[in-house]
């Protein structure tokens, strides 16, 4: 964790506002572009979002840096535990439309990772991607559209770093298979 986001996290959890607003500010698009990944349903991302941040605050006096591996992936933690225990329940299909996705894999920092060669129909991407367990999926995107290191997701799914290894490799060489690479 760099200085300057570990002194902000100090300042937030003494009471400081602006603190806590830089690091909403520094945070709250990749969140958001991850979410919108994960989740495709723009309303729902955007509450999501809202109460993810919400909680944040709430339980900011409680995070510590040296048990966390980052912010960034306790807020990713807190984000898909709100999803899962709320709006899952709902049994929401959750679908992507095509220029979303477009837009996401453009904007993805990582999104040339995937190791797809040539064109590919964003559409077909992500009903493969849909069709693998909800961990791989969690781990794709957290991968590829947040670019979170191993541990980092590691931290935000409760995993072990080996763990998110093999199931991203598993994942990956899956969907490589079923998009005929």
């Amino acid at each position: 964790m760099e200085q300057n986001e570990f002194d902000l996290i100090s300042a937030a959890q003494q009471g400081s506002k602006d603190a806590f607003l830089a690091l909403y500010r520094q945070h709250v698009d990749v969140l958001y572009r991850t979410l919108l990944a994960r989740i495709g349903h723009k309303e729902t991302v955007e509450d999501v979002v809202q109460e993810t941040f919400l909680r944040a605050i709430a339980a900011l006096p409680s995070f510590t840096p040296r048990r966390t591996a980052s912010f960034r992936a306790w807020l990713f933690r807190i984000a898909m535990n709100l999803y899962i225990s709320q709006y899952r329940k709902q049994r929401r299909v959750t679908t992507v439309d095509p220029e979303t996705l477009s837009a996401l894999a453009d904007n993805a920092p990582g999104g040339a990772g995937l190791g797809f060669a040539g064109d590919f129909d964003t559409v077909h991407v992500r009903r493969e991607i849909e069709k693998l367990e909800e961990k791989e999926q969690e781990i794709i995107t957290l991968r590829y559209f947040s670019e979170l290191s191993y541990e980092e997701i590691a931290s935000a799914l409760g995993m072990s770093v080996s763990a998110v290894g093999v199931r991203l490799h598993r994942a990956l060489k899956r969907l490589k298979g079923k998009l005929g690479d």
